[in-house]
Formats: structure tokens, sequence, C-alpha cells
């Protein structure tokens, strides 16, 4: 009868309250991410469409070189086929964007030197295929991966959040880990207008928000 007394009055077990504790502070982050989101676009692999990753470039102009040597084509998006999946509104509406990068220099873009190691093309004549420069190596031409778009949030990295990850406990970072999946994406894509980043304490299956 004594314990039974005491279990009434002792109030919630420390285990008790320390899960209360987690679900409370893993509710909070979560709280945080959700509020910073922001829409995004996910490439998602899918064939029919305009957009691709690598494959031959469609551009009236000549092709872009750094220092010489020839960029290889990363992505062609159709701008029609962006805004019909919902965005981007601050893109023109219709036309495609070429992206090339050098990869032999694979600059970041932090110097001068690195100017015109990345290019952006803005095409909106008849898409006429350009022939590859016969000194683009081998290894630096892709084939052809048709893709998408789909509509989606991209949700903030960890550097964006006022938290110190440091703190917290393994079961909070099960707990954690355990929501985000639950709010990441999962089939296999990639965000537009979006930067990738992965947190040292938790796997992180989204990329920041771009611009």
């Amino acid at each position: 009868m004594a314990g039974f007394w005491k279990r009434l009055f002792a109030g919630p077990s420390k285990d008790r309250a320390t899960s209360e504790s987690t679900h409370e502070r893993v509710d909070s982050i979560i709280a945080e991410l959700k509020a910073q989101a922001r829409p995004c676009l996910r490439l998602v692999p899918a064939a029919g469409g305009k957009s691709r990753l690598g494959g031959p470039a469609e551009m009236a102009v000549a092709w872009p070189r750094y220092e010489g040597r020839p960029l290889s084509l990363l992505a062609q998006l159709d701008l029609a086929e962006i805004h019909a999946a919902g965005g981007v509104d601050w893109l023109p509406s219709h036309g495609r964007l070429l992206f090339f990068y050098e990869l032999e220099h694979s600059g970041w873009g932090g110097t001068s030197a690195d100017a015109g190691c990345a290019v952006v093309r803005y095409e909106t004549g008849a898409p006429i295929v350009a022939a590859e420069p016969a000194d683009l190596p081998t290894d630096f031409r892709f084939d052809a991966r048709p893709i998408r778009f789909s509509a989606d949030t991209s949700l903030p990295d960890e550097t964006r959040l006022n938290i110190n990850w440091r703190s917290l406990s393994r079961a909070e970072e099960a707990a954690l880990e355990q929501a985000i999946e639950a709010l990441a994406p999962r089939s296999r894509s990639t965000n537009s207008a979006a930067f990738p980043r992965r947190s040292k304490t938790i796997r992180w299956s989204w990329n920041a928000n771009g611009p």
C-alpha cells in the first residue's frame, strides 16, 4: 500500500519526464524547420520532356570555353516545363537554360581567376543541336538523362537554425532523425534553386533553399 501512495504523489518518473522533454525539443526544431521552409522544384528522372541532364547542347552561339578549354554541358532545362510545374516565378516563361562547367579546373568562383569556368546560357531560338568541340575529353561528355520537375518544399540546413547541435542527447538525435525522415523525399531527386548541405549530426536528405 505504501508503494501505491508513493507512486500516486511522486509525479512523473524520470524516464517519462525525459521522454516529454525530448519530444518538446524535437517538436520545437521541426517547427523551426517548417517556418523557414520555402517552395522549390525537384529534378526527378523521367522521360518525355525537353529538360535533361547532360546530352547535346541546343544553342546557336559558340561553345563556351575557359582558358581555351571547352566547358562540359551539365544540364539543359526547359523554362516552360519549369513554369508548368509551379515555378520559378522570377525566371522567364519560355526558352531554355543551359548550364556549363569546366571540369578540369573545377573552380568555385571564389577568385577572379575562376571567372568563366561556369556559364549559364539563356536560349530562345530554335533548338539547333551544337556540335561538341573535338577537344572536349570523352570523360567530360555526359549522356542525356531526361528529367521532369516536381513541386516540393525545401527546408533549411542546420546552419540556419538557432540550435546547439552538440547539446542534443542520443535520444533527441534519434527522435529528430526519425522526424526528418518523415519529412524528407523518398525518391531520388535534386532541388533546383538550392544548394546541398549535410548536418554533422543528422543525415539531412534535402537541400537548403536558394535565393
